[in-house]
Formats: C-alpha cells, sequence, structure tokens
C-alpha cells in the first residue's frame, strides 16, 4: 500500500523497490534477512510520504474569520 502511495504521490520508489526486489530474492533461502530489507523499505516509503505531506499540507492557506 506504501509503494502504491508513493507512486500515486510521484514519490521516487527507486531505492525502495531495489530493497523489495533484494527482499524477494532473499525470501526463500535467508527469511530474516528478507524481512529487514522489507521492513527498510517500508519504512523509507513512509518517511518519504510523511515528508510530502508536511510539504505540501492540506490547510497551507487559512481563510480569515468569518464577519459576524
Amino acid at each position: 500500500a506504501a509503494l502504491a502511495r508513493a507512486t500515486e504521490r510521484r514519490v521516487d520508489t527507486t531505492q525502495a523497490r531495489a530493497l523489495l526486489e533484494d527482499s524477494i530474492q532473499l525470501r526463500s533461502t535467508d527469511y530474516t534477512t528478507a524481512l529487514a530489507k522489507a521492513r527498510e523499505a517500508l519504512q523509507l516509503l513512509q518517511s518519504q510520504l510523511r515528508t510530502t505531506e508536511t510539504a505540501t499540507g492540506f490547510w497551507a492557506i487559512r481563510r480569515p474569520p468569518a464577519s459576524s
């Protein structure tokens, strides 16, 4: 899900994809290392997504208070 969100938001996923590819290749021989690489990819994507969410901000422009 994090990879899909990153792709939608046009975040560079090259490094995370490489980690996931390594994880898939290692899964049958070294599950512990494969899991560590998958977790590293997830943390990388989450940090990149947090950065993009913070940078754009949903409420970047505030409206002036309503006059009564």
